[in-house]
């Protein structure tokens, strides 16, 4: 087994990583100041923003105890920025299929004015025909539309009604 640590400078309140070799626990360490976890690698590729044992391809850890949305960056563990400010852009997460690089489904978030942070969310998928499409979307007053871009009450339906079935 080997392993490298260091305390970063000299002094106090210096970063420091380590690598580790050997008994089952190969990885790349980042911790802060007080020896918590900031970044680590694992053998198996897995990494970990937060813990040293990332149990999943890429998992964030937060001990976060904000009891509501958050209002501000600084309050959410994960964060997607586009730094272009052109009305109606966009940021989000795409899902791809092994076979193919067209996009499967994508969540997204569309900036419609930066100034007031006026934001829609957007989820869009692949038909079985390959057609991608939004196909719901929450405005930024708390409209729900499914099968529409604009919806303009609490729940919109882009389909008529006479086409909906019914459960009891």
């Amino acid at each position: 087994s080997h392993y490298f640590k260091t305390n970063g400078s000299g002094g106090t309140n210096q970063s420091q990583f380590s690598i580790g070799i050997g008994n089952g626990t190969e990885r790349f360490n980042i911790f802060n100041n007080d020896n918590s976890p900031i970044v680590t690698i694992a053998s198996s590729g897995s990494v970990g923003i937060g813990t040293t044992g990332p149990l999943v391809k890429t998992e964030i850890v937060d001990s976060s105890t904000a009891t509501c949305i958050a209002a501000e960056y600084q309050q959410v563990p994960v964060s997607i920025r586009n730094s272009n400010a052109t009305a109606n852009n966009y940021v989000g997460f795409g899902f791809f299929s092994s076979t193919n690089t067209s996009i499967g489904a994508e969540i997204a978030a569309k900036f419609i004015n930066h100034t007031t942070r006026e934001t829609d969310l957007l989820f869009g998928t692949t038909s079985s025909s390959g057609a991608f499409g939004e196909r719901m979307r929450i405005t930024g007053g708390g409209n729900v539309g499914i099968g529409t871009t604009t919806p303009t009450t609490k729940l919109q339906l882009g389909v008529p009604v006479g086409s909906l079935q019914t459960y009891s």
